[in-house]
């Protein structure tokens, strides 16, 4: 249930970021600073990835599994010292951001669950890939409509940008809701505790 909330919480602020920062990028230091699309994508990818994991990074704490990943952590960055030296001769600081991506793929992405749902919970993290990837496709697919359909975020001044955002990041956050509200049935459980604490807390003010 926590680990639904924290792809939820992933993709919502992936989506908000990548569709408004380029914009606020533009008015705060101007139109030649904002990110290309591989660079943008890169770091998105990276934001995406960090959160959406989190509760595992809290799980290995929890359990003390420092031995058991620790060759993942030097293997990660040995990987993304390779990566970077083959690609920043080519693409400068671009290839940086996508070698932090590609060491990531080949490193963590995979080992870090199999290794701590083995150890854990002594199965597969086969339920895990599954929101991964349905969370992160679903955040692509919406930033893709988003650049392609929608009107780009103002970008006369910060109170604008600020107030287009906001409205942006409310209805995406409605269109998210209502997804993983009918594709996750952890989802739908975390939502019905969550009204029961409203309730809650709305009959205790009532007395």
């Amino acid at each position: 249930m926590i680990n639904t909330m924290f792809y939820f919480i992933a993709t919502f602020l992936t989506i908000a970021v990548g569709y408004c920062i380029n914009s606020f990028i533009a008015i705060w230091v101007g139109e030649n600073k904002v990110l290309d699309s591989v660079s943008l994508y890169c770091l998105l990818f990276v934001f995406y990835h960090t959160i959406a994991r989190r509760p595992q990074y809290i799980l290995k704490d929890v359990f003390a599994l420092y031995k058991e990943l620790q060759l993942i952590s030097i293997a990660e960055a040995i990987a993304t010292l390779l990566f970077s030296y083959m690609l920043v001769i080519h693409l400068g600081i671009k290839g940086i951001l996508i070698a932090a991506v590609l060491a990531i793929i080949v490193t963590n992405f995979w080992y870090f669950p199999v290794v701590l749902y083995k150890k854990i919970f002594n199965k597969r993290p086969v339920l895990d890939f599954c929101k991964y990837f349905f969370s992160i496709g679903l955040t692509g697919s919406i930033l893709w409509f988003s650049n392609k359909y929608l009107p780009a975020i103002s970008k006369q001044s910060f109170l604008i940008w600020f107030v287009s955002s906001c409205v942006y990041s409310i209805g995406i956050l409605a269109v998210l809701l209502m997804a993983y509200f009918l594709v996750f049935k952890s989802f739908r459980g975390l939502c019905g505790k969550g009204m029961n604490v409203v309730k809650d807390v709305i009959i205790h003010r009532r007395k």
